[in-house]
């Protein structure tokens, strides 16, 4: 159809057939690529082939989308750009070993896509609680998978936001909670002193 909305609409669709979609991905429209990108049901294949587009929101929009794998997502975590690495990093399909290069990159918010992966290996999550980015702390505070070595390390942390958070995570130790409560231990001038705060 000549009318781009139109095409925008049928790349939304998650009832367009695959062979369609595959056809959108490579529309002249950006807006039409995007909106192929964002489809569930778009082939791997054809989200593979995103990864050359010269637009970066695509790139990104592609990296997240969930039936994105294999060399597709592998390409998608070299990116140029932050924001592809960051989305390729929370992607559940990302294998294990491309998380471990993501979780050391230079770029804070492809760290923290790492850290929010329910996918991310233990050993990858406990590194993350360590990291100087409180955000990215954070990430793994709230991430299921968060092994409790961790949760018991960011309990501790220095930033009351994480210390709450990690110690709500269900996986949280029980160590160190009362019913209903938190426990938080909150530095003041040259001294500590816990304070008990209701959730």
């Amino acid at each position: 159809d000549g009318d781009s909305a139109v095409r925008v609409a049928a790349a939304s669709n998650p009832r367009t057939p695959v062979g369609s979609l595959a056809v959108l991905s490579r529309d002249s429209d950006i807006t039409v690529r995007i909106a192929t990108a964002s489809n569930p049901n778009t082939p791997t294949d054809s989200l593979a082939g995103l990864t050359a587009d010269p637009f970066g929101v695509l790139r990104k929009v592609a990296a997240a989308n969930p039936n994105t794998k294999g060399e597709g997502l592998e390409t998608f975590a070299r990116d140029n750009l932050g924001i592809v690495r960051s989305a390729a990093a929370a992607n559940s399909n990302t294998p294990p070993e491309v998380l471990a290069g993501l979780a050391r990159d230079k770029d804070s918010a492809v760290r923290k896509g790492v850290a929010s992966n329910p996918n991310t290996p233990a050993e990858l999550l406990s590194q993350l609680a360590q990291d100087e980015d409180s955000s990215i702390r954070m990430a793994v505070a709230m991430n299921s998978s968060a092994p409790e070595t961790a949760l018991q390390s960011l309990a501790e942390d220095n930033e009351w936001a994480v210390r709450k958070v990690a110690s709500s995570n269900a996986k949280a130790p029980s160590v160190g909670k009362k019913e209903g409560c938190f426990l938080a231990t909150a530095a003041t001038g040259s001294y500590d002193h816990e304070i008990t705060r209701t959730l």
